[in-house]
């Protein structure tokens, strides 16, 4: 992939992020997950929904947002570690 098309992508991904206000983005919430060492399982029970909740929102099937997102950035402040980046 040349530079030029990386740039141009990546600008796209940032024009997304602001027009989706309070949605937590499928690969920040996965970086985010894995630099606080936690498995699906894990990150599920502390925001209390199921693993398959986690599975969706990581595939992008579904988006986190509203009051879920709003926990899972809480559960990660908990826990002393840099919260996914909100949209």
């Amino acid at each position: 992939m040349t530079k030029r098309r990386l740039d141009d992508l990546e600008r796209r991904v940032q024009q997304l992020e602001q027009r989706l206000p309070g949605v937590i983005l499928p690969g920040h919430l996965r970086e985010a997950r894995m630099r606080a060492g936690w498995s699906q399982v894990e990150l599920a029970r502390r925001i209390g929904v199921r693993q398959s909740t986690i599975v969706r929102w990581e595939a992008g099937a579904h988006l986190c947002s509203g009051a879920q997102a709003d926990r899972v950035v809480a559960v990660f402040d908990e826990a002393g570690i840099a919260a996914p980046v909100v949209g």
